[in-house]
């Protein structure tokens, strides 16, 4: 018994050696320069406390495992926040890059310059959707499908470019995707003159509620029939 409690104390000493002039201490750190385990540690600890070693203010933080021998307790380490998410990239923008990327892969000018023109008209399309939802509800034929069918037709021709043989059924699905460009164009730039329709319409209708106004005020300077 008397080795026990000489061994104790001895273990008792390194352990306020180790913590020096510290205000406190891990008792994570404190275990490890001792080369204890955790229980055998923790039990030193409190009877080092129980016969002053550390001081009369000494005792043990159980919120952070810390030996405190003066002052405050070290604060709880704060959990890292999340990095935050990046924006989710809308459809719009999803679709244009995509059509970005088949035009770099595609090394023929002339068709880089048609696809470029369909870039054009697809972001000038995207731009009124996101501005005006009822334009957006004239678009769900072009979204589900024509542009989705551009976009695959695109990549295809890409994929054939890229081989290193252009034998006669690569040579001849090129040309038909090709050909297939001019008729591209011109559908989507009627679509996107078509989102202007409403637009027409107002026009043509504010003029001649503006003629019959003038009209009807006498300001036209003469005989003036409004519009039909």
């Amino acid at each position: 018994m008397g080795l026990r409690m000489k061994q104790a104390r001895k273990l008792e000493r390194q352990l306020d050696k180790i913590v020096g002039t510290r205000d406190n201490i891990p008792l994570d750190e404190l275990f490890a320069a001792a080369g204890i385990d955790a229980d055998r540690g923790r039990a030193a600890v409190e009877r080092a406390i129980d016969h002053g070693y550390f001081g009369a203010d000494a005792y043990i933080d159980n919120r952070t495992g810390t030996l405190v021998v003066r002052g405050a307790a070290p604060q709880p380490p704060r959990p890292a926040e999340p990095a935050p998410a990046p924006a989710p990239e809308d459809q719009y923008a999803a679709l244009q890059r995509q059509l970005r990327q088949a035009n770099d892969a595609i090394p023929d000018p002339v068709m880089t310059a048609k696809i470029s023109r369909l870039e054009d008209v697809s972001a000038r399309i995207f731009a009124l959707a996101k501005k005006d939802p009822d334009k957006k509800a004239q678009l769900q034929k072009f979204m589900d499908y024509y542009l989705p069918t551009a976009l695959k037709l695109l990549n295809t021709y890409a994929q054939l470019s890229a081989q290193d043989v252009q034998g006669s059924n690569i040579t001849e699905a090129k040309q038909s995707i090709e050909r297939s460009m001019d008729l591209l164009i011109t559908a989507f730039e009627n679509q996107l003159d078509k989102l202007f329709a409403s637009d027409a319409l107002d026009v043509s209708t504010d003029i001649a509620a503006l003629e019959g106004m003038l009209n009807l005020d006498g300001l036209t300077g003469g005989d003036f029939a409004p519009r039909s």
